[in-house]
């Protein structure tokens, strides 16, 4: 079972519904509290690329209260980004598209997806609103197929919403987010040759 401290700080965080995080939970749980018969704790493929999607480090290198905070504190902003995301099928409808043209798209790296507890989804931050429709960011597919797969779902949502320092329109002027200079229409190759040192 999850310390009783990680319940807490999650609670304390406003992650009331438990209940919501089951897949998460149940694999940080076998992870964590491993049953004396080793072949029935392993963790299912599912539970660990959900696992890995939501815990970038390593449980090993850390202990008690600290990894208690750095559990609930990954969970919380995970499920922060997964909250702000939309399912597949409403994307599919959202874009004016099918879902298999949604899945395609995902497959081809031209839309960045999640796991969620209930699957895919894909976080906001890539789109912007035409109307009723969403569509992706110009150049945001360059960017997607610059990122190594090895960056953190946490990590690419921070880099891409917070100012770079080296996105300045001019010499002085406030840096840009990555997304603000896409959607401005500038060229995705400066973000590119950040990205691929993410």
């Amino acid at each position: 079972m999850l310390s009783a401290q990680v319940i807490l700080l999650l609670k304390r965080a406003g992650v009331t519904e438990i209940d919501r995080l089951s897949p998460v939970l149940t694999a940080l749980r076998r992870y964590l509290d491993p049953i004396d018969e080793p072949e029935s704790h392993q963790l299912t493929d599912d539970e660990k690329r959900f696992l890995s999607a939501v815990v970038p480090f390593s449980l090993e290198q850390s202990s008690g209260e600290v990894q208690d905070q750095m559990i609930a504190n990954t969970i919380i902003a995970y499920m922060d980004v997964v909250n702000r995301s939309v399912s597949e099928e409403s994307l599919a409808e959202l874009m004016g598209l099918d879902a298999l043209a949604v899945r395609r798209l995902y497959d081809d790296r031209k839309l960045f997806g999640i796991a969620g507890p209930n699957g895919l989804v894909f976080p906001k931050f890539q789109f912007i609103e035409c109307g009723s429709r969403m569509r992706i960011i110009p150049g945001f597919d360059a960017v997607l197929s610059a990122m190594p797969s090895a960056v953190h779902p946490l990590a690419f949502e921070r880099f891409f919403m917070n100012p770079c320092p080296d996105l300045e329109v001019v010499n002085g002027s406030e840096p840009l987010t990555p997304r603000e200079w896409l959607i401005d229409g500038r060229d995705p190759e400066p973000i590119c040759q950040i990205v691929r040192e993410l």
